[in-house]
């Protein structure tokens, strides 16, 4: 199986590596369209953990010959010929070399998902900290680790558009945390799709953890 293909190709069709953790959530909507929404609590970042320990576990998977055994014409095992261990060896060569172009095209295509951003870099987890803090909203955003940040963000304003938490600068459409969507009658759809239980059958998820969210509507 080829992870980080299938890690790619669910970056490019869902956006399926931003997941809540802990956290308290509100959002406190007027009559009049004014809003708060704040939240508080851990934001975990596949790409920072799962894709490059993937990634870095399959790199090193196949960086070493092993000689294949041989058999007979009644199936049993034998000792390999000269040519066909050569064989064996030119095979080999020319998959990891196909290997090799695969994974510099999948890299590529991840930092092309991630903003330019590399997630095998050691400084990646800082670039993006740094990103967030300069969007309007994020108070406090710091790397715990594993993928893992903790984060403050609260953000007022007039809803008279469509608003969703969170967006990263650079990034393209994630998982949505919330969203609100202005009706032409004046009506706010609100959805929090992301504050429920994690699905059981894909394991790319991380399972969301305890948290509190709360949302009001006032005159």
């Amino acid at each position: 199986m080829k992870l980080p293909f299938l890690i790619v190709a669910c970056l490019a069709l869902s956006g399926c590596f931003l997941q809540p953790g802990k956290f308290d959530s509100t959002l406190d909507l007027r009559k009049d369209g004014s809003f708060t929404f704040a939240y508080k609590g851990q934001i975990y970042l596949l790409a920072l953990s799962k894709i490059a320990d993937m990634a870095s576990k399959q790199e090193s998977d196949g960086e070493k010959f092993v000689q294949q055994t041989c058999e007979d014409e009644d199936f049993k095992e034998r000792t390999c010929t000269a040519d066909e261990i050569a064989e064996q060896k030119r095979s080999w060569d020319e998959e990891r070399q196909k290997k090799k172009q695969e994974d510099q095209k999948n890299a590529e295509m991840m930092r092309a998902m991630l903003g330019g951003i590399d997630p095998a870099d050691p400084a990646a987890a800082k670039e993006l900290a740094d990103r967030l803090r300069k969007q309007a909203g994020w108070r406090s955003v710091t790397y715990v680790g594993d993928g893992l940040f903790e984060v403050d963000f609260s953000l007022s304003s007039k809803l008279t558009h469509d608003f969703v938490f969170p967006t990263i600068e650079r990034f393209p459409m994630a998982d949505a945390f919330v969203l609100t969507n202005r009706r032409a009658d004046g009506a706010v759809r609100v959805e929090a799709p992301a504050f429920t239980a994690q699905s059981a059958i894909n394991p790319m998820r991380v399972p969301a953890g305890v948290s509190r969210t709360k949302a009001r509507a006032a005159s």
